[in-house]
């Protein structure tokens, strides 16, 4: 048994290697393209960018104990919103502007998902 554990058959680690090779690919396509900034940006899209199933998108993102791909695209955007709170380059904006820079489709989905991810709200962050 210690053999079988230590040692995995060597399908499992390729599948493995597979799974974290899709997830690096995932992560750089986020990185450099940000296509997360779309409001229409969804599991489907990324999928076809990157040739693989909506499906394996799903078991990709689970595999490397993330909760769902909403929630995998929404830590890029609040991410990317946290910065532009603190930069005082983007003071003019409304926070509903800057919701919607960052691809949240409304004002309610980008609060709700700001308290979810950061613990307080879009605006209580600003003011910090």
């Amino acid at each position: 048994i210690k053999k079988i554990v230590h040692n995995p058959p060597p399908v499992l680690r390729s599948k493995r290697t597979t799974v974290s090779q899709h997830y690096e690919r995932m992560q750089l396509y986020m990185q450099k393209e940000a296509p997360y900034k779309d409001v229409s940006f969804d599991r489907e899209a990324m999928a076809s960018k990157l040739g693989l199933s909506p499906s394996s998108i799903t078991r990709i993102l689970k595999a490397e104990g993330q909760r769902n791909f909403n929630d995998y695209i929404n830590r890029y955007r609040i991410k990317l919103a946290r910065q532009m709170l603190t930069d005082p380059r983007f003071d003019i904006f409304s926070l509903e502007a800057i919701g919607r820079e960052v691809g949240f489709k409304s004002r309610s989905s980008f609060y709700q998902s700001f308290k979810k991810e950061v613990g307080i709200a879009p605006g209580k962050f600003k003011k910090k």
